[in-house]
C-alpha cells in the first residue's frame, strides 16, 4: 500500500496504520475490516471495499447513508478511538454492530427474529452459534453464497440443507457476492463481518440494524438475487439495477 499512501499523504490528508491488535501476527489473523466513512455530519456504513469491485464494479454491496446524529456520533467516536490507539465507547455497541464486542449477540437477534429470514453472504463460517441458529430457521431460511466457497463452507451447506435451508451459489460472474446482509419481517442487518470467529471476535467490523421500509428495499434485492441464481430473467432484473445498493 506504499503507492496508495504516498498518494493520500500528497493531497495533505492525514495518514496513520491501523491498532496493532487489528494486524495479523505470530499466527493469529485479525484485521481492520470495517467498511465506513464518516464527516461528523453524514456516514456511510457497509459491505463495499474502497476499490473498483466494490464500488460501482462487479460486486453485489450494500451501503447505508445516514445523517442520523446518533449513528453519525457513534461511527465518529469508533474512528477517533482507533486514530488514537483507544478502545471504542461501549455505548458506540449499542448504535452499531460493532466488531469486536457485541457483533455475534446481535446477528443472532436477526436470524432468530420469527418469520423467515433471507441472507447475502460471502462467507459461511465456521462459527457454530451463528451455523446452529441458521439451521434451525430449516425452510425459513434462504441463503446466497458465492459459488467459489471453499471446502469447508461446502459441509456448512450440506449441513444446513439436512435442516431444509434453502441454499443457492451464485456464479462469480458477473456479479460476485461480497455482501453481508440478513433480513426478516422485523429486523435487518448489513455491514462489515462475516460469520467468522475472526470476524465476530477479533477483527474491527461495524454494521447496522435496520428496520422498517429498508426491510422492504433489501427483500426486493434478495429477490432479484434469488431469480438470478435460479435461472431466468432475474439476471436482466438485477443487471438494471446495477451491482450495488445504496439505501
Amino acid at each position: 500500500v506504499r503507492k496508495e499512501v504516498r498518494a493520500i499523504e500528497a493531497t495533505g490528508a492525514h495518514f496513520r496504520y491501523v491498532p496493532s491488535r487489528f494486524v495479523s501476527g505470530d499466527g493469529v489473523y485479525r484485521f481492520y475490516h470495517a467498511k465506513y466513512a464518516v464527516n461528523g455530519h453524514e456516514a456511510e456504513i457497509g459491505t463495499a471495499n474502497f476499490d473498483w469491485s466494490g464500488l460501482g464494479g462487479r460486486n453485489r454491496e450494500y451501503l447505508y447513508d445516514t445523517a442520523n446524529p446518533t449513528v453519525v456520533r457513534a461511527v465518529q467516536s469508533v474512528f477517533n478511538a482507533d486514530w488514537d490507539r483507544q478502545r471504542a465507547p461501549s455505548w458506540a455497541h449499542r448504535v452499531l454492530v460493532l466488531s469486536p464486542g457485541t457483533s455475534a449477540a446481535q446477528l443472532l437477534q436477526v436470524i432468530n427474529q420469527p418469520g423467515p429470514i433471507d441472507v447475502e453472504s460471502e462467507e459461511l463460517g465456521p462459527y457454530r452459534p451463528i451455523l446452529d441458529a441458521l439451521a434451525a430457521k430449516g425452510k425459513d431460511l434462504r441463503l446466497i453464497l458465492p459459488a467459489s466457497i471453499n471446502r469447508e463452507d461446502q459441509r456448512d451447506v450440506a449441513f444446513l440443507r439436512t435442516h431444509g435451508c434453502q441454499v443457492r451459489l451464485m456464479p462469480v460472474k458477473p456479479i460476485y457476492m461480497h455482501a453481508k446482509m440478513i433480513v426478516g419481517n422485523r429486523l435487518a442487518f448489513i455491514g462489515s463481518e462475516n460469520f467468522t470467529q475472526t470476524s465476530l471476535e477479533d477483527n474491527r467490523e461495524m454494521g447496522l440494524l435496520l428496520n422498517g421500509s429498508d426491510l422492504g428495499k433489501l427483500k426486493a434485492q434478495f429477490n432479484r438475487d434469488w431469480a438470478m441464481t435460479g435461472g431466468g430473467l432475474g439476471g436482466l432484473v438485477a443487471k438494471a439495477k446495477g451491482w450495488l445498493s445504496r439505501f
